[in-house]
């Protein structure tokens, strides 16, 4: 049987943590990893600096997610790896931010 993991991404704006996070450990024996999303702090930042909100959200997300996956691989948690992976896509598909 193949392993396979899903993301649950839950908007909560009550999330202190940032515009997202990654609860951890959240992966569940079914393979669910819970990401939380701050949608008001998301706009409220975009508004206020000028920053595209489409570019903001998927980095965000591909950040949380980067950590879901670091647990699933069973890897160490890798601030530095994450946010590389993120500038590789902002070179390559985004703009700075």
């Amino acid at each position: 049987m193949k392993k396979t993991i899903k993301i649950k991404v839950i908007r909560d704006d009550s999330c202190s943590l940032g515009f997202a996070a990654y609860l951890h450990p959240s992966l569940t024996r079914d393979g669910e990893a819970q990401v939380l999303l701050n949608i008001e702090a998301t706009f409220h930042a975009c508004v206020d600096h000028d920053i595209n909100p489409k570019e903001f959200l998927i980095e965000n997300i591909m950040h949380e997610v980067g950590h879901a996956m670091e647990e699933y691989l069973d890897l160490e948690f890798n601030e530095d790896r994450i946010e590389e992976i993120i500038a590789k896509y902002r070179k390559r598909y985004g703009k700075e931010l």
